[in-house]
């Protein structure tokens, strides 16, 4: 066991992490629909609800912020990066630039 001591302060890394746990079941009888639900499982919130999200596919990245209003689309942005953009800069853009309230410059939906 490595204890490491730094301004008379002892760390133990097992004291902040886990062991790794093996698969409590064999993945060719992993059930989907027993894992994930497809329901609406979430009230709307009185206000504005924003959603961003990044994506990367066959070498394409973009990033995308929603804004709804109760439960009805408001605005809409989106825009395609190059090819050289990473998933987490595309979701750091589409966080940015809803943080800016760049609603101005979203599409209008409805």
């Amino acid at each position: 066991m490595f204890v490491w001591s730094m301004f008379k302060i002892n760390f133990n890394p097992n004291s902040y992490e886990d062991g790794t746990t093996s698969t409590k079941f064999h993945p060719a009888i992993f059930q989907l629909e027993d894992r994930i639900s497809l329901k609406k499982q979430f009230l709307p919130v009185a206000g504005l609800n924003i959603s961003t999200d990044g994506s990367k596919m066959d070498d394409k990245t973009g990033c995308v912020f929603c804004v709804k209003e109760e439960d009805t689309m408001k605005y809409e942005w989106m825009a395609q990066l190059r090819s050289l953009n990473t998933i987490f800069q595309a979701e750091l853009l589409a966080i940015w630039e809803a943080s800016k309230g760049s609603f101005g410059q979203a599409r209008p939906t409805g």
